[in-house]
């Protein structure tokens, strides 16, 4: 743990699922979606490993990471982008980065900075209190 009460440990596997799940939603109805269930497989072994704690906000990071790399392989558009490769042009339609690019910022910094801010609630708060416990029997 450190000064924050976060695990670093724990906070840097959460972004791993975030990453995996990620690709595979992106990579809908391709041979890659099956990363979806390996992300949800490695959501419930951090779940009941380490608990959803607030290094669960990693996962929002995770994210962002992927959406910042889809905002670099259309850093030329909006639009057809065009390219020379081996002497060929290869032309394609690109989107444009800057929705990716604030998301993927919002996902990276968003999640670090409610991992260390964030807290957990006091146990017990929450829960209607019995009869019992009002009366003090």
């Amino acid at each position: 743990m450190n000064a924050e009460g976060v695990n670093p440990r724990l906070f840097s596997a959460w972004p791993l699922v975030g990453v995996v799940g990620a690709v595979g939603v992106l990579a809908a109805f391709t041979p890659l979606m099956f990363l979806l269930l390996v992300a949800v497989a490695l959501a419930v072994v951090l779940a009941i490993r380490g608990g959803v704690t607030r290094e669960a906000y990693g996962l929002a990071t995770g994210l962002g990471v992927v959406l910042l790399v889809v905002a670099w392989l259309n850093r030329g558009g909006p639009g057809e982008v065009c390219r020379v490769v081996g002497g060929s042009r290869d032309c394609t339609t690109e989107w444009s980065p800057w929705p990716w690019l604030l998301l993927g910022l919002v996902g990276i910094v968003g999640g670090v900075l409610l991992a260390r801010v964030g807290r957990r609630a006091p146990r017990g708060r929450g829960r209607m209190a019995s009869p019992r416990q009002e009366n003090g029997s």
